[in-house]
């Protein structure tokens, strides 16, 4: 892990003497979002941030991973254990102790009093390879919101996470992170992007990440993130 006197995330300097701003690490991919067919000796990216964004980033992503592991309906090593993962979080004859079966019954409140039904596909607000499989017919389809809010965080986290290690520098406030949602056919013209211009690391089967620098601009960038093989999102760092 390189080592920085800035939190990667929020870019606060680190101050062990104030609890929220002490340095600790985190992980770029969550820990929990590798399926269990990822190999025991893979390297799980770290980097340096401060306490309060490791402890806030674990809530943001255990909500999704809740959410989105509902999502999945096909099991493969791509995904592997993360469906029965999703379903053990919201389920408290699995707890630890009493304070963790509170933690698993809140969670699903939570999903229940975000979930609904509707008797057709939506065709919009499904986030891109979420959605139902129009060659079944069901009477009823099941929707669980997702906060787009936490989906950017997420994005933005991996984005200045990588960039930190692969780079070696923060982005700062000169710079700005966009980041979007494509359908699978859509996505062919920033294949090409990679392909031709950046590089592919494999981070075991279900996180694949894409990414490309701008060659007269190194802190310019586009990325691809490929994590179970569904949720594909794109992002770019670029000058304001």
């Amino acid at each position: 892990m390189r080592e920085s006197n800035k939190c990667v995330i929020c870019l606060k300097n680190f101050n062990n003497s104030i609890k929220d701003d002490s340095k600790t690490e985190e992980h770029v991919f969550p820990k929990s979002w590798y399926p269990e067919s990822t190999p025991n000796d893979l390297e799980k990216w770290k980097v340096p941030s401060c306490r309060k964004c490791n402890n806030d980033y674990s809530l943001y992503e255990q909500n999704l991973l809740i959410r989105l592991g509902l999502g999945l309906f096909k099991k493969n090593e791509k995904c592997s254990g993360i469906i029965e993962k999703a379903r053990r979080s919201i389920d408290p004859t699995y707890a630890k102790n009493e304070r963790d079966r509170q933690k698993r019954l809140k969670c699903r409140e939570e999903v229940i009093r975000d979930l609904s039904s509707s008797d057709k596909i939506s065709s919009k607000g499904i986030l891109p390879n979420f959605g139902a499989d129009e060659k079944i017919k069901y009477k009823e389809y099941p929707i669980l919101l997702i906060r787009a809010d936490y989906l950017k965080k997420f994005a933005i986290k991996i984005v200045r996470g990588m960039t930190f290690l692969f780079d070696g520098f923060l982005i700062e406030d000169d710079y700005e992170i966009n980041h979007f949602f494509i359908k699978d056919e859509e996505q062919k013209p920033f294949m090409e992007i990679i392909d031709k211009f950046g590089s592919t690391e494999h981070r075991g089967p279900g996180i694949v990440v894409g990414r490309a620098v701008v060659f007269d601009d190194h802190k310019s960038s586009f990325y691809r993130i490929d994590i179970w093989g569904k949720l594909k999102i794109f992002a770019t760092v670029r000058r304001r």
